[in-house]
């Protein structure tokens, strides 16, 4: 009877041993599997948000803001959707009237940015409500997101997902050299707020550079303008993706009172652009 329990509890011992073996190999697969997804070994993430800045509801807004903030969630929503990771919850802050040029969506971004920061964002990813992707399903991904935020240059201030009229394109320039995706394009001067996205170490150099333009009483302001100069007031570059993610259709603009065409319809050809590698 004894050689029987011991033998019974040999055989329990490799049950469990084989349990253990099997549960172990499994959580290795997964967080193999979560090193290939997000290209990285970082455990911090930038999460499923996006933030996004619209007039609809606010006092005093122009009529053509109505249903643009159910507009822009229900785009994302049928975009992005939850298949596979895909997944993208988006955090609306009501935008700021001014009808100095530029001011309010200077403001708005501003307090948007205060949101993001008191969420405790890694990285704020900031739209315009009436931005659209460029159909690519890599940016629904929130691993492809961290991917975008961890494999930037280092020097990185802001990162554009869209824009016009761009100036200073080129190979990165970064003294940076751990980034062989070269999915990354130093630009010295662009248009367009639309859709970019900003490490949280850089959340409060950029309030900074906002509220130091409007305390000048300028006739006009521009985001876009801004972050140049605060970029390169702290010795950080500004780059594109390479790539691009963002478009900005036709519709109504706030800050020119009228309707505008389509920016950027198609995505810009450049003897750089590649495929993002991923």
């Amino acid at each position: 009877m004894a050689s029987l329990r011991i033998t019974r509890l040999r055989v329990a011992v490799c049950v469990v041993l084989a349990i253990v073996l099997v549960a172990e190999a499994m959580i290795f697969k997964s967080f193999r599997q979560s090193i290939v997804n997000t290209g990285s070994l970082r455990m911090t993430t930038v999460g499923t948000t996006i933030y996004v800045v619209s007039l609809q509801g606010v006092e005093g807004a122009d009529a053509n803001n109505d249903h643009r903030l159910d507009n822009f969630t229900r785009y994302f929503a049928e975009t992005c959707g939850g298949v596979g990771g895909r997944q993208v919850k988006v955090k609306a802050c009501l935008g700021v009237m001014d009808k100095r040029t530029g001011y309010g969506i200077t403001k708005s971004f501003m307090k948007c940015l205060n949101q993001a920061y008191a969420d405790g964002v890694e990285a704020a990813f900031m739209f315009e409500d009436d931005a659209r992707l460029f159909g690519e399903p890599l940016f629904c991904s929130p691993h492809f997101r961290q991917s975008l935020i961890d494999e930037a240059p280092k020097d990185t201030f802001l990162m554009l997902l869209g824009g016009h009229n761009w100036y200073g394109d080129g190979d990165s320039d970064s003294k940076d050299t751990s980034n062989d995706k070269n999915n990354y394009v130093r630009v010295t001067k662009s248009y367009g707020a639309y859709g970019w996205a900003i490490p949280r170490g850089h959340i409060r150099m950029l309030q900074n550079g906002f509220q130091k333009d409007m305390d000048r009483n300028l006739s006009a302001v521009s985001p876009d303008v801004t972050w140049f100069r605060t970029a390169s007031e702290t010795g950080l570059a500004i780059y594109r993706t390479d790539p691009l993610f963002v478009q900005h259709p036709s519709g109504y603009s706030n800050t020119w009172h009228g309707i505008r065409p389509a920016i950027a319809e198609a995505r810009p050809k450049s003897k750089n652009e590649k495929p993002w590698i991923y």
